[in-house]
This record gives structure tokens, sequence and C-alpha cells, in this order.
């Protein structure tokens, strides 16, 4: 009898616990916390900095191929993060907005461990703070980096560090262009810690 309790409480494991091993579509919705700070260096001499928290949404698509590997296109939305100045005389107190779009490669290992990599191919971002104003920022470099774990099935708890260095700049002030000499470096930088639900179909 024991040994049956056994065997049933090993197969529960590996249902739940491990990843699938099945191809297919994957759909998997996103929910994080960030925690991370944004930059304007060189502002006509001046440093900028704010520390940034909020909540985050987001969702990737694509392709589980055999085993463990997939690929997919990866959207994160944050809306209305708190900028906090961490420099009361140079810092932008406020609000960011920020749009990501990355193409993921990643491996799902057996019993609940998960890897993932990210290469931007859109980032924009909007701060709203004091006292520079609206700053619109585009273009540039992005990419992330995850990991996780998937204790159930349909569940996944996970840890990203992500990089933005942006190459367009649009303010009233600082002009319209590309960041280059005549321009501050910007950029934003942080993790993500949320949850997410990988489905494959």
């Amino acid at each position: 009898m024991k040994l049956f309790s056994w065997q049933r409480f090993l197969m529960v494991i590996f249902f739940f616990g491990s990843a699938p091993v099945f191809s297919g579509v994957i759909i998997e919705p996103t929910a994080g916390y960030e925690i991370g700070k944004h930059q304007l260096i060189n502002v006509a001499g001046v440093d900028y900095g704010a520390a940034t928290t909020g909540l985050t949404i987001g969702g990737r698509a694509g392709y589980r191929f055999a085993e463990y590997f997939w690929v997919a296109a990866d959207f994160q939305r944050a809306s209305g993060l708190n900028s906090r100045a961490t420099n009361h005389s140079t810092g932008m107190t406020g609000s960011l907005d920020r749009t990501n779009a990355y193409f993921d490669f990643g491996v799902d290992f057996p019993f609940w461990l998960r890897v993932w990599a990210g290469y931007g191919i859109l980032a924009r971002a909007k701060v709203k703070a004091d006292p520079l104003g609206t700053v619109l920022r585009s273009k540039g470099t992005s990419w992330k980096v995850g990991i996780g774990v998937q204790p159930w099935l349909f569940l996944s708890i996970n840890a990203e560090y992500f990089s933005n260095n942006f190459s367009k700049i649009d303010h009233p002030t600082l002009g319209v262009g590309d960041i280059n000499s005549r321009y501050p470096t910007s950029n934003d930088r942080g993790f993500v810690i949320g949850v997410s639900a990988p489905l494959t179909l």
C-alpha cells in the first residue's frame, strides 16, 4: 500500500512539476513588479537619475520545439511606473511609461527550472518628471535575461534583468534627434519579479 502511494505521489510531482515535453504553440501571459533605475546623463553637463518601481504586464507567443527548446515574441508594457529621484538636486520625480518587445529563446529543463534570453526589437519610454518635463526616448539596443521556477504545470515564478540603451530623444529643450555628442546618454536598467502562465497548445 505504501509503495502504491509513493508511486502516485511521484506521478503527481512529474505531471505538475515537469516542463512539457511536446511541441506546439506557446501562449504565456505575464505580470510582474519592477525595481530599477533610469538615467539621463550629460544634460547640459548634469546627470539626472531616478529609481523606478511599479507593475508590468505582457505576454509571449511562439513555438516550442520537441523536448524543451522554445522561441517566442515577447511584449512588455509598464505604465505609470513611479520615478523617484535618487538625488534631490538632479533627480527625476514623476512617472515613466515603457513599451518593449523582444525575440526570446528559452529552455525549459525537466523538473521546474527555466531560462531564457531576449533580444530587443522595440524600446520606447516616456518620462514625465520634474525638473525636465516630458522626455520621449526610443530606438537603441535592449536585451534581457530571465530565470524561472515552474512548480506547477500552468504557473511559473520568474526573475528577469533588463537593459535599455536609447539612441533617440524628443524633448522641447534638448531637441529631437539621435543621441550623440550633442545629446545626453539615456538608459534604463532593473529587475522584474513576477509570474506567468505558460501554455503549450
